[in-house]
């Protein structure tokens, strides 16, 4: 029950965050040209996520309540991949299939070399 409740914080405070960073240009939706909060967001988090799990490899504290508060609910909380597919999918049936491809592949890549990025300067910090 603690962990539900550890990572139902670690959840608010990660959506909290999606959502002050959607305010910061003045704008949560609709998409006007590309949906950069979202892949900010994502980016962000990939980033993060990355980190915390170096760290928790490296330190052997895999599996504590930290690792869940801050991978499971914050950044779960924080990234918004149910937003990315609903913004890709918007694009498409509004006829921007080359805007939503481009949607498609930023969030995959950018977000999947990030988490390397993530990594790699955690094990850096931990040496």
């Amino acid at each position: 029950m603690l962990n539900i409740l550890i990572v139902g914080l670690g959840g608010f405070i990660g959506a909290a965050g999606r959502y002050s960073l959607g305010l910061l240009n003045g704008r949560l939706y609709p998409i006007v040209i590309f949906p950069i909060n979202t892949l900010a967001v994502n980016v962000i988090g990939a980033l993060v996520i990355g980190m915390a799990e170096k760290y928790f490899l490296e330190s052997g504290n895999f599996g504590s309540s930290l690792q869940l508060f801050l991978m499971v609910g914050v950044c779960g909380g924080f990234t918004t991949f149910s937003s990315f597919s609903l913004e890709t999918i918007t694009l498409f049936a509004c006829g921007k299939t080359f805007i939503a491809v481009c949607n498609i592949v930023l969030n995959v890549v950018i977000c999947l070399i990030f988490v390397l990025i993530g990594r790699t300067i955690m094990g850096r910090i931990l040496l």
